[in-house]
């Protein structure tokens, strides 16, 4: 559960308002043995979105034979659900960032070691991690609080289940049955020829829900563990075309908050920016970042850019330099300038001259090879 004070805090970072109203869960009597209904209350025109605001902490690492990249990223991200999708707003199941750093650590076999807050190649597969809308849950996880079940793929299990007081836990092997993969319906795409997905792993923390079925407001936490051959699209100026490369992703997405909010407003969040914003996670949901984390980030952070800009020398040979003028010469040019326009210099002229007697050349020239091969 979220305290209301570390809401308020969220509150006031986003500047925007995001309370939880989920509906209350209608009562269900007995009579004799004969079931009646809850009460139903039905709007015309009423529909609702759930918005979704998460936290993703991203390590990936992208190698070849001889070199490697490292990344580390923390990024504030949503997912927008609708109840009923329409033309207006179809909503977002994949996370969107809304703010983000990133750390990269960049080495090769012959020794380079550097750091950068950028990178020209996007190759973590945590922005394709997304949630779910409805998903049952087995029969013995469903009848007790306290269960476990596991469902086998062909070689492994595929899902192993377990519940306690405070939720259920999945851990799911992707890789172990194609059925496991309606826990990521977006990455399920990329399982084609030119990708060999050596690991596959995904967990997920569930409150207790309703019913006997999973639903998107009901998730608190993902973990997801990928290891690739390849990415779905090549890394150009990276790694040569006939060389593989390897890709390994570990993205842990905290739900920090949720809500159904009106349909208008859910348009409002559509082009919300809060990229300038510098949000912090609670730390009661988010844990500290590790040794090497922090070790990178410090060093990125060190990184002097306008002094590493200004240490760049320029080419002379971009520019000329620039002819000075007394105080009665800049007056009478600006002159000269507003009554007969800019005033071409001898030296220019000659240079048109020059360039129109090389194309004439170059006309007569291609006048008697067309001859030539006209008289054989």
């Amino acid at each position: 559960m979220i305290s209301a004070g570390m809401k308020n805090s969220l509150i006031l970072l986003l500047l925007l308002a995001v309370i939880p109203s989920y509906g209350r869960r209608p009562k269900h009597d007995k009579l004799s043995g004969v079931h009646v209904l809850p009460e139903f209350v039905y709007t015309p025109g009423e529909n609702r979105a759930l918005h979704i605001l998460a936290f993703v902490r991203d390590s990936s690492t992208l190698t070849t034979y001889t070199d490697t990249v490292i990344l580390f990223r923390e990024k504030w991200v949503d997912f927008m659900l609708p109840d009923r999708p329409t033309k207006k707003m179809r909503g977002w199941r994949r996370p969107r960032v809304l703010t983000t750093k990133s750390y990269y650590r960049f080495k090769d076999y012959g020794g380079l070691d550097s750091v950068s807050d950028k990178c020209s190649h996007h190759f973590s597969w945590s922005d394709w991690v997304g949630v779910v809308r409805r998903v049952g849950i087995p029969q013995k996880i469903a009848a007790g609080t306290n269960a476990a079940d596991t469902l086998f793929g062909r070689y492994s299990p595929a899902e192993i289940w377990k519940s306690d007081s405070d939720g259920i836990s999945l851990r799911a092997n992707i890789l172990a049955d194609t059925t496991a993969r309606r826990w990521v319906p977006d990455l399920s795409l990329f399982f084609r020829d030119d990708i060999e997905f050596h690991e596959f792993r995904v967990k997920f923390r569930f409150s207790i829900p309703e019913d006997s079925i999973i639903r998107a407001r009901d998730i608190e936490r993902i973990d997801c563990k990928i290891s690739s051959e390849g990415r779905g699209h090549p890394l150009f100026s990276f790694h040569k075309p006939h060389q593989p490369f390897f890709v390994d992703t570990y993205a842990q997405v905290y739900i920090i908050d949720r809500a159904y909010i009106p349909i208008k407003e859910a348009q409002e969040w559509e082009n919300v920016d809060l990229r300038s914003l510098d949000l912090r996670p609670p730390s009661e949901i988010v844990p500290g970042k590790s040794a090497d984390a922090l070790a990178l980030i410090a060093r990125v952070e060190g990184i002097d850019h306008d002094g590493s800009r200004l240490a760049i020398q320029p080419d002379s040979r971009l520019g000329r330099p620039k002819p000075r003028r007394n105080f009665g010469q800049a007056v009478w040019r600006r002159l000269t300038n507003m009554v007969t326009g800019p005033i071409i210099k001898v030296h220019d002229i000659h240079e048109v001259k020059k360039d129109m007697e090389r194309q004439r050349r170059l006309n007569e020239l291609e006048q008697k090879k067309t001859r030539k091969r006209g008289a054989n």
